[in-house]
C-alpha cells in the first residue's frame, strides 16, 4: 500500500501547479515492473505512466517478440507487452 500512496501523492503534487489541461506522466525504470500490482494500480487510477527499459529487453508488440534494439526505432511505444511470463501491457 505504500507504493500506492506514493504514486497518488506524487501524482497529485505534480498535477497541482499545472493548468487545468495539464497532466503529468510518471516515468519509472523497469525494476519497478517487479511490482506488477503497482503498474496495475496506476492503470486502475488512470495515472499516465511510461517505463524506461534497456534496448535488449524482450517485448511483444505487433504480433512478434523482439527487443527494442532489433526494432531499430528508438522512442515511445504504446501498450507493449513487457516481460516474457507476466505479459504486462505498458507504455515503453
Amino acid at each position: 500500500m505504500r507504493l500506492a500512496n506514493f504514486c497518488i501523492t506524487g501524482y497529485r503534487q505534480l498535477q497541482a501547479p499545472l493548468p487545468a489541461a495539464g497532466e503529468p506522466v510518471l516515468l519509472f525504470d523497469r525494476g519497478f515492473a517487479r511490482g506488477r500490482y503497482g503498474i496495475e494500480f496506476l492503470k486502475v487510477q488512470q495515472i499516465p505512466c511510461v517505463m524506461r527499459v534497456l534496448s535488449n529487453v524482450r517485448i511483444t508488440g505487433w504480433g512478434r517478440v523482439n527487443t527494442l534494439k532489433q526494432l531499430q526505432m528508438p522512442g515511445f511505444y504504446r501498450q507493449i507487452l513487457y516481460h516474457a511470463t507476466e505479459q504486462i501491457s505498458i507504455n515503453l
